[in-house]
């Protein structure tokens, strides 16, 4: 079907109202509770109810990816050790500076989940 804008405000102020989400499920515009749709890698997913664990990342998961992001940096700032460039020539920033700066971020997550 296709949505006129107005036919879309519409919904919206409805979901407004009653305190639900607006969503996109295969091209249709759907009214329903907040989380009871996730999406992972392009796919929209629900178990049909409004269980509120319902594709909650576990803390363990959540260490895991911060992990493997950090060794991906961990290459890419080797990478900008041996091969020095500038990142943003305005502000003067190098790659490896800003590899560093999101080391720290990720090191800070890290430590706030342990």
């Amino acid at each position: 079907m296709t949505y006129t804008d107005e036919m879309y405000a519409d919904m919206a102020a409805q979901a407004n109202e009653t305190g639900k989400m607006l969503y996109i499920v295969n091209g249709e515009l759907e009214i329903n509770e907040p989380d009871y749709y996730i999406c992972t890698e392009g796919t929209i997913e629900t178990d049909g109810t409004l269980n509120p664990d319902f594709g909650k990342i576990s803390k363990e998961d959540k260490i895991a990816k911060i992990q493997e992001e950090l060794f991906l940096l961990d290459q890419k700032r080797i990478r900008a050790v041996c091969e020095p460039e500038l990142k943003d020539a305005q502000e003067g920033q190098t790659w490896l500076e800003y590899y560093n700066f999101k080391v720290f971020e990720l090191r800070e997550q890290l430590a706030q989940l342990q």
